[in-house]
C-alpha cells in the first residue's frame, strides 16, 4: 500500500510561449511561470502566450500590431547573383582591383541578363 505524503509540493502553475528574438522572429517555445511579464525592447516582447500553437520556429515572425504570428518570406537568390553583387560591391564600393577572369565573368553574367530582359 502507497504512502501518503502531506504536504507534498505542487507545482506552480505555469503558462505555455512562444520565445522571440529581437526582429520577432519565433525561435522556441517555453512554460513560465503564470503571472509573468514579457520584457519589451524596441515594441518586440521577448516572449508572446500562444505557446500552444504549432508553428515552426524560424518560419513564423511576430507582427505586434496585427497580435499574430506571420510566415517569414524569404527572398530567393540565385548563387551566382549573389556572388556577383559581392564582387560589384568589393570594386565598386572598396576600391578592390577584380582579376581579368572574375570582371569577364561579370561581364558576361550582364550581357546574359540584358538578353534576358532582367
Amino acid at each position: 500500500m502507497a504512502k501518503k505524503t502531506k504536504g507534498a509540493a505542487q507545482a506552480a502553475p505555469t503558462i505555455r510561449v512562444a520565445r522571440l528574438d529581437q526582429s520577432g522572429l519565433l525561435v522556441s517555445y517555453d512554460d513560465m511561470p503564470k503571472g509573468s511579464v514579457a520584457a519589451v525592447v524596441d515594441g518586440m516582447p521577448e516572449w508572446v502566450e500562444g505557446g500552444d500553437c504549432d508553428l515552426k520556429p524560424g518560419r513564423y515572425c511576430w507582427n505586434p500590431q496585427a497580435g499574430r504570428f506571420d510566415v517569414v518570406t524569404r527572398m530567393k537568390v540565385e548563387a551566382e547573383t549573389a556572388i556577383i553583387e559581392g564582387f560589384r560591391h568589393l570594386r565598386d564600393t572598396e576600391g578592390m582591383t577584380l582579376p581579368a577572369s572574375t570582371e569577364s565573368w561579370i561581364a558576361e553574367y550582364d550581357k546574359r541578363k540584358a538578353r534576358a530582359g532582367r
